[in-house]
Formats: structure tokens, sequence, C-alpha cells
């Protein structure tokens, strides 16, 4: 791949688009082959969605739970004044995103799809659970602020709006992505991507929503918007069933730290692709000489044998 000049015109396609180290290439097509054999579960198919089992996923959960709960204590801090209250909420914030996101790295792609036919029980159901949700917040509104009809209202209306920006919306639109009608490899990450950039809007929506209702209860405004802005995606995107693109964003750059794998690991499948080395089918890659993929999993056994 590194001998052959690297070409961006879409009329040669069997060009790459990028400069490669031959070594490397070899390194990291190695290191998939024998990932391949010891997951012991597709011994032909690359899918890059099962790139982040590649790696433990115990420490980089924990960070990103570290994050959320410390950054959920402060804007509570900020909002109720009350350090008590935002330490505890925070760490409650930090568990169950540690728990949620146990899941994220073993998820199959999605894509989002918004038609309507043959899913109106979906929609009833939806709906349904919003006038739930909102009679919930309703009953906590008016207990909170001391029997007034009009606390009542307002929680009642932000809690099932907040359902169906959230959890309804994104119940609706998420599809799992089918091997069978998946175009290419390539098109299934950027569906997974933009599922997720829907559902981090539908947050940043809810979150806009609260921000609003707290400024006109007259709360502390920096830390209302704040909380708005920066809770609300994130509230966004650990809902879902979906979550193989924010795995596989935050598995890669680990990978590529340690030598596995380059960090633009889908340009460097997309053009491995173009210059025959892998071919596609449906959502996946596959080595197009099972020989040489037999003998690079075995160079990368023998390399995991030789490192200290």
């Amino acid at each position: 791949m590194g001998a052959r000049t690297p070409a961006a015109d879409a009329a040669e396609p069997f060009r790459p688009r990028h400069a490669w180290d031959p070594d490397h290439v070899r390194h990291w097509l190695a290191y998939l082959s024998g990932q391949i054999l010891v997951l012991g579960e597709d011994t032909r198919n690359v899918a890059w969605w099962r790139l982040a089992r590649y790696a433990s996923t115990g420490m980089v959960r924990l960070m990103v739970s570290l994050v959320s709960g410390i950054l959920v204590a402060i804007l509570i801090t900020a909002v109720t004044h009350t350090p008590s209250v935002g330490v505890a909420t925070g760490l409650l914030s930090a568990i169950a995103v540690l728990l949620m996101t146990r899941s994220w790295f073993t998820e199959p792609p999605g894509h989002a799809g918004f038609q309507v036919r043959g899913r109106m029980s979906l929609l009833g159901r939806t709906l349904a659970a919003a006038v739930v949700a909102g009679l919930l917040g309703a009953l906590v509104g008016w207990l909170s602020s001391g029997h007034k009809p009009d606390g009542a209202l307002k929680i009642g209306v932000l809690s099932g709006l907040t359902y169906v920006l959230t959890v309804g919306l994104i119940r609706w639109v998420e599809h799992p992505t089918s091997s069978t009608t998946a175009r290419s490899p390539r098109s299934t990450w950027r569906a997974d991507r933009n599922l997720t950039l829907i559902r981090a809007l539908c947050g940043l929506g809810v979150g806009l929503t609260v921000a609003a209702v707290g400024l006109v209860a007259k709360l502390n405004p920096p830390a209302v918007l704040a909380g708005g802005l920066l809770l609300g995606p994130l509230f966004g995107l650990i809902l879902g069933s979906h979550h193989a693109w924010l795995a596989y964003t935050l598995t890669i750059p680990r990978l590529a730290r340690r030598g596995r794998l380059p960090l633009r690991a889908m340009c460097f499948l997309d053009d491995a692709h173009r210059l025959g080395l892998l071919r596609t089918e449906g959502p996946f890659y596959q080595f197009r000489n099972v020989e040489l993929q037999r003998r690079l999993a075995r160079d990368h056994i023998f390399e995991r044998k030789d490192s200290p």
C-alpha cells in the first residue's frame, strides 16, 4: 500500500486515498487477522464495531462515568448552593453512567429511520407513556410547589415533553442495521454516527427546555444554561440501544497508542479495500486471500509470544 501513490480522484477507485507505511500495514493486518481468530466468533468478517472489543473497557467506562459525575456535581451545586446535594447527585449519575455504558462495546450498529407506516402501535405506546410521565411530573410539581396548580402544570408539561423528546423519539428513530441491507462498512459507520448525533440533539432539546424553565424560576442563569447545554446532550447520548460508533471512537485512540491500528482506522480499511487486500460484504470487510489471512494471523500470534 505504501508503494502506491495515493490519489483523491474518485475516477481512480483502485488508488488509496492516504499514504501508509508498508511495514505498518502488514502489522495492522496481522493484528486484525489474529484478533479475528482469538475472538473465534467469525473467522471471515472484519467488522468495524467489533474493534471496540479489542481493548479492555473498564478504565474508559470509569473515566467517562467520573467525568459525567463531576460535571453533574458541579452544576447541581451551582444551582442549589448545596454541596451535599451536588455530590450525592453526581455520585448517583456516575454510577448510572458506569452501568449504562457496560453494553456499549458489544452493541451492533444502528441507523435512524423516520417511517410511520407499520409503527402506529409504537406511537400509541409512546404517547401513553408520555402522558403517564407528565402526570407523575405534575404530581411532583404540585407537592414541591406547595399545592400550587401552576407549579404542577409546568413540571407536568416538562416531564411529558422530556419523555417524548428523549425516550420516545429515540425509540422511534432507532433501528438495528441488517447485514443483508447494509450497502457498505463505511455507510453503516456513518449511519450509526448520524444516529448518535440525533440522540445528542434530542438531549440538547430537553436540556434547553429545562434551562428555560430554570430561568423562568429565577435560578442561577449561568449554571442553568451550562447544565442544559452540557447535560442535555450527555443524557441523549446515554439513552438508546446502539452505541457502536461511540464505542469505536473511544477504543481506536487506545489501539493507536499501542500501535495495533492507525488512528484513522476506517480510512485504512477503506484503502485496503481499494487495493484489493480486503473486499466488502454488506457491512463487513473480508480478507480477499484466505491464505494471506492465515499467514498474517500466525505472524500476529508469534509477535505476541515474542513480546515481553
